[in-house]
């Protein structure tokens, strides 16, 4: 899997390029933690697209609670709750989407 980063501002270009490690570390683990059967579908890879973003969007310091790694359990994003019927908190991030530019299931 290749992925790339749709960024609405380049300051938090060197953010990401300084946090690399931690991000592909995070991303390898949320990875490892999904089966094929859950990127067979349209809907998995989108969620997983918008996983990986929450797990960076924490690295760079957008998020101040930590994401779980193969859970969907609500989150806080930036000091606010996820309501728990209406769905997850949206948030204007820098980080506005991640684009997959390969990929593979084995």
């Amino acid at each position: 899997m290749a992925i790339a980063l749709k960024l609405t501002k380049s300051d938090i270009e060197e953010k990401i390029k300084a946090s690399r490690p931690e991000i592909m570390h995070r991303v390898n683990m949320l990875l490892q933690s999904k089966r094929p059967s859950d990127l067979a579908t349209v809907e998995g890879r989108e969620s997983l697209a918008q996983e990986i973003k929450e797990q960076i969007e924490y690295v760079i310091g957008l998020r101040k609670v930590a994401p779980v790694i193969g859970s969907a359990a609500p989150e806080t994003v930036q000091g606010e709750s996820a309501p728990s019927q209406t769905g997850p908190v949206k948030i204007r991030s820098d980080l506005a989407e991640v684009l997959f530019t390969s990929f593979i299931i084995q």
